[in-house]
């Protein structure tokens, strides 16, 4: 029950950032301070060192979760792979590295942005993760 009130969580927090703006005024804030104190040109080592340690938290989450769901809950080891995979994206995404844009907001894919096809292949692949880990009912 847990797992699903913490997906339930992770949709609606994710939700609440993109619907809201919150993830574009965080982003407009930072630059800000950035440009602010002078360090806006020498970004990028610290955009980059935040990417990896996105990945590397959700890593963290996906391993850490694996050897805590019991063999009767292992069926949601996918789901989480998947959450953290999405929410690692979003995250590198609001980071705003250089060359991240530049592939995911410049580049287009039979037609559309890339961004688009990666968040929604992430948002696909998290809805069959669910799909997957969703109690099956026994039969009778």
């Amino acid at each position: 029950m847990r797992t699903w009130r913490a997906l339930a969580a992770a949709f609606a927090a994710l939700t609440v950032l993109k619907g809201s703006g919150i993830e574009a005024h965080l982003v407009n804030q930072l630059r800000d301070i950035a440009m602010d104190q002078d360090w806006y040109d020498n970004r990028r080592p610290f955009q980059q060192g935040v990417v990896v340690i996105s990945f590397l938290a959700a890593l963290g989450v996906v391993l850490y979760t694996s050897r805590r769901l019991t063999r009767s809950r292992s069926r949601a080891i996918p789901l989480v792979a998947a959450l953290a995979a999405l929410g690692a994206f979003l995250f590198s995404r609001a980071v705003s590295l250089h060359r991240l844009d530049g592939v995911l907001f410049r580049s287009y894919f039979l037609g559309v942005l890339v961004n688009i096809w990666v968040e929604c292949a992430l948002v696909l692949l998290v809805a069959a993760a669910a799909w997957y880990a969703a109690p099956r009912r026994r039969p009778s």
